[in-house]
């Protein structure tokens, strides 16, 4: 993939929107977090078990030798069955712990999210994430900055996302919605995320989130959102792009859909339009700032 940047076009907005982009604050459910801190805090006891297991092994093997010279003396003996005996014991507490970890990480925990619609109606979504789907992105290495897209189209969040697109589908059938509503909609639900820098919530100055990241921890910041819902989108079919606007230090969402007005950018002949997936404004419309610069089009293949 090679990266592109693109200039900034603006036209007249020529309709209203259908659907109200305003956010309310993602619901927790506590047994979310009360999970994760208690897998945190076994993983941590099995990390200690095991480097006292290394430790104790090491002590053994001295000891053994020890024992097995012709003039060992007594005590030796004795110090090498305790340490025999503590091996054993922290074996089975290692053992114990993992089948602890194993139980906690095949817990499926449920996250809600409610936001505005129509401003008159308040949509509720809900999505089982598994523990140990959540674990293992948590785990996984940060990419580079042009490499975020490709966080929005990895396989092992297939469940978790895809139960949204059903939901998705659920409320465009339910409600009657055009393809145009359907864009605000999913925008809308992003926009319901709780934003949150990421020195704040890691202590690091950038800290890309995964979708199921985002969805788990209800709270991230413009690329976070911006990754997330195009997760959504592209699962749906739409064609869509993350948006780097380096100057800013800001990431939005671009898509090739032909919203008519607002401000876009072209790469490689293909128009994207803005979707402020961070902020509140609706679908289409860019801040000032960035609409008057260029933007490194980042397209999610």
């Amino acid at each position: 993939m090679v990266e592109g940047k693109a200039g900034t076009e603006r036209t007249g907005m020529k309709k209203k929107l259908v659907l109200a982009g305003v956010a309310i604050l993602a619901m927790v459910v506590s047994g979310c977090v009360a999970s994760g801190q208690g897998y945190d805090k076994l993983s941590g006891e099995l990390k200690a078990a095991e480097e006292k297991i290394k430790r104790l092994e090491n002590e053994l093997a001295t000891a053994q030798q020890e024992a097995s010279m012709p003039q060992s003396r007594p005590d030796v003996s004795s110090a090498l069955e305790q340490l025999q005996r503590s091996h054993l014991a922290l074996q089975e507490q290692v053992l114990q712990l993992q089948k602890q970890l194993a139980g906690i990480q095949s817990t499926s925990l449920t996250r809600t999210f409610k936001f505005e619609y129509k401003k008159t109606k308040e949509l509720t979504w809900t999505v089982q994430i598994p523990l140990g789907t959540f674990i293992y992105y948590r785990e996984l290495p940060r990419p580079t900055i042009f490499n975020y897209h490709a966080m929005a189209r990895d396989p092992a969040d297939d469940t978790v996302i895809n139960s949204l697109v059903q939901q998705v589908r659920e409320t465009v059938a339910r409600e009657g919605l055009s393809k145009l509503d359907e864009i605000s909609l999913i925008l809308a639900f992003a926009q319901a995320i709780t934003y949150a820098e990421d020195i704040i919530t890691t202590g690091k100055d950038e800290y890309p989130r995964f979708p199921v990241e985002t969805l788990f921890e209800g709270a991230g910041d413009c690329e976070d959102t911006s990754i997330l819902a195009a997760a959504i989108f592209t699962r749906l079919g739409y064609d869509v792009a993350l948006l780097l606007f380096e100057q800013f230090d800001h990431m939005g969402l671009g898509i090739n859909y032909p919203l008519e007005y607002g401000n876009s950018w072209i790469y490689e002949g293909k128009r994207y339009w803005y979707l402020d997936a961070s902020g509140k404004r609706p679908a289409g419309w860019a801040p000032d700032e960035y609409a008057q610069t260029s933007a490194y089009v980042l397209p999610v293949k």
